[in-house]
């Protein structure tokens, strides 16, 4: 698909879900193939959400550490995710990181955990994938070297593409309504857009560093 019919198709389906948005947003440039990131490291960045969106659910911390340290995940994690395992923590900090779980749920996608990305976006129930017979996903704690060496594949990169391009627009959107200049329809939720939209730049490689504080969300 050309990066012009992506852009069309994504403002169709936006209309169709009553959200506006700008013709005048440029299509999308696909970053060249060598960036795009590795099953490994994907299923790595899987494993350290994992861990970090479930201390504002309640999970100890240090507990957290421990486990991606033992499992070499350290390494993995962030310059923020870091300082937000190991430092005190304030209700704003719990709340930002809860909402990876949304980043997380579109790594799964990339991976064929989850069968299709919601649209509108809505929050996700990440214990639809985990508690599924058969999945091979690592519950915190236990081992993530079968996890990580299983390989697979990623989707197609023009099924990144497309859903990067539709989320490049509906963030736009959000931005908007956020500004006063527009509204949006209930059924959007803002965090998981942004979220979405980071981990999906993040898969494509759409910045120089691949480190997740890094990963900027432009519209």
């Amino acid at each position: 698909m050309t990066r012009n019919a992506r852009k069309a198709r994504s403002i169709a389906r936006l209309g169709a879900a009553k959200i506006k948005t700008s013709v005048h947003l440029p299509a999308i440039t696909p970053p060249p193939l060598r960036k795009r990131l590795g099953v490994k490291a994907v299923r790595r960045r899987c494993l350290v959400l994992s861990g970090i969106q479930s201390v504002p659910n309640g999970r100890d911390p240090r507990e957290v550490a421990r486990w991606l340290r033992a499992e070499d995940l350290w390494d993995a994690t962030s310059r923020s995710e870091r300082a937000f395992l190991t430092k005190k923590r304030s209700p704003a900090d719990l709340d930002a990181m809860s909402w990876r779980a949304e980043a997380l749920w579109a790594l799964w996608w990339a991976l064929g955990y989850v069968h299709e990305l919601s649209f509108p976006p809505r929050s996700c129930d990440l214990g639809d994938v985990l508690d599924r017979p058969g999945v091979d996903v690592p519950w915190i704690g236990s081992s993530t070297r079968a996890f990580v060496r299983s390989g697979g594949a990623l989707r197609a990169r023009d099924d990144l593409l497309d859903e990067a391009d539709l989320a490049y627009r509906l963030h736009w959107a959000v931005r908007e309504a956020q500004l006063g200049r527009g509204r949006l329809p209930r059924s959007v939720d803002p965090d998981v857009v942004e979220e979405r939209h980071r981990a999906l730049n993040w898969l494509l490689g759409r910045h120089a560093s691949a480190d997740w504080d890094d990963v900027d969300t432009p519209t």
